[in-house]
């Protein structure tokens, strides 16, 4: 099957075991991808407490902003909650062989979920649980001798079930609003670990090479997001004055797998954030990808060094970032101790709301479907929906029409993650 893996990986919790069945023809053409097989994997596996990560069928390739992949459960009124993976791991889960994977069950004793190149397994993670998110990273990727692996993992926040607890892609913050870290957590699931060397074949590969470039072609001549403030809370009113406050700590930008938009920013304070080198120190800095809650510390009086100090400590806890940032500044802290102090001492905090004008529109809707990050479509106005429709039949060979997709996209019934749409 072009485009895909061809697997849906059934993970067993509770009976240890893991499962590999064929993403049938007929689905596809059913459901097409992303959050609408979430949505089925959701139904099938209701009674069980599922978990679900999905890809789409553009996830992965050259289309502009193919990062997505999302993860998915059910909430306590059985809506479906989605939240996108973005950074590399989305594609990092149908690079290792698998174009979904539902968790259910509960594990007896801590476990991590190891993909790579078609083989999936449930590792001891017994000596990884209390660590923080970083320190996890860092275990599996020195035990398995890949810096590269891509790791989804729980902070302590999540262990101890805290309703804030966020899932933390290797270091850095996710778009995870449902708490999937206290839910990965209650599993006795630390982390899913991935790493693949596949290849997605393409029904008509030069064509959709060229079709790819030009949709590239037509997003940069339009201009681009420049920074985490740009790309995801542009229109905010004090938004500029936010980003010039920012600036003095700002090293770098950084885009996710396939996007031209950089919309997270890479912030030092320990050392000067010109420097380019490397250097000796071990924790130069943290990257921001939560636009909401910079905006909340810069509206609170902190300094945009002790912002970054405060957004690695959140990230190594596994926690919300807007969450963490409203308690911060409800107890009228302005640095980064006083702020994880508030932080720590109310560990049954809800996710806070982040305020996001209208809901996702058509288009939006179909990236989550298709596997085309929402941040990336809410920013830019390239590539159309008939770009993508092009680009999936270039690539699979299913001719998808605008009215007939949008029966797919309307389907769709769960609660999309609020900061990207």
């Amino acid at each position: 099957m072009y485009l895909y893996a061809e697997h849906i990986l059934m993970v067993d919790l509770t009976a240890g075991t893991t499962n590999a069945g064929s993403f049938a023809d007929d689905l596809v053409e059913e459901v097409i991808g992303g959050v609408a097989l979430a949505e089925r994997l959701l139904a099938d596996y209701a009674d069980r407490d599922p978990v679900v990560l999905a890809t789409g069928p553009l996830t992965g390739t050259l289309t502009p902003g193919a990062s997505l992949g999302v993860i998915s459960r059910l909430g306590e009124d059985g809506v479906p909650l989605h939240s996108p993976l973005t950074l590399f791991m989305g594609s990092e889960l149908k690079y290792s062989g698998f174009d979904a994977v539902v968790i259910v069950g509960e594990s007896p004793s801590p476990v991590y979920l190891w993909l790579h190149d078609g083989i999936a397994a449930l590792e001891d993670a017994s000596q990884l649980w209390g660590l923080d998110t970083w320190q996890t990273s860092d275990a599996i990727k020195t035990a398995k001798g890949d810096e590269v692996i891509q790791v989804l993992a729980v902070g302590p926040a999540g262990e101890h079930g805290a309703p804030a607890a966020q899932l933390v892609a290797n270091y850095w913050g996710t778009a995870d609003a449902h708490g999937f870290g206290a839910a990965l957590g209650a599993k006795n699931v630390k982390a899913v670990a991935m790493r693949g060397l596949g290849i997605l074949d393409a029904e008509e590969a030069e064509d959709l090479f060229e079709h790819s470039l030009a949709m590239g072609e037509a997003v940069t001549s339009a201009g681009l997001p420049a920074n985490v403030i740009q790309g995801l809370l542009g229109g905010a009113p004090d938004a500029a004055a936010c980003e010039e406050w920012l600036a003095p700590a700002v090293h770098r930008s950084k885009g996710c797998f396939s996007c031209p938009c950089r919309c997270f920013t890479y912030v030092k304070y320990n050392e000067p954030a010109q420097e380019m080198a490397s250097t000796d120190v071990a924790e130069p800095g943290c990257l921001l990808t939560d636009a909401e809650a910079v905006l909340a510390l810069f509206r609170g009086g902190f300094s945009p060094e002790e912002a970054g100090r405060l957004f690695e400590g959140v990230a190594r806890r596994g926690l919300h970032p807007m969450t963490a940032a409203a308690r911060a500044v409800a107890a009228g802290t302005t640095t980064a101790a006083d702020g994880l102090a508030a932080v720590d001492a109310d560990p049954a905090a809800t996710i806070a709301q982040e305020v996001t004008p209208g809901g996702p529109d058509e288009r939006t809707r179909a990236g989550y479907v298709l596997g085309v990050c929402p941040a990336f479509l809410a920013a830019s106005d390239s590539p159309g929906l008939e770009d993508l429709l092009e680009a999936v039949r270039l690539g699979t060979g299913m001719t998808l029409d605008a009215e007939g997709f949008s029966d797919v996209t309307a389907a769709v019934t769960g609660v999309l993650s609020p900061r990207v749409v």
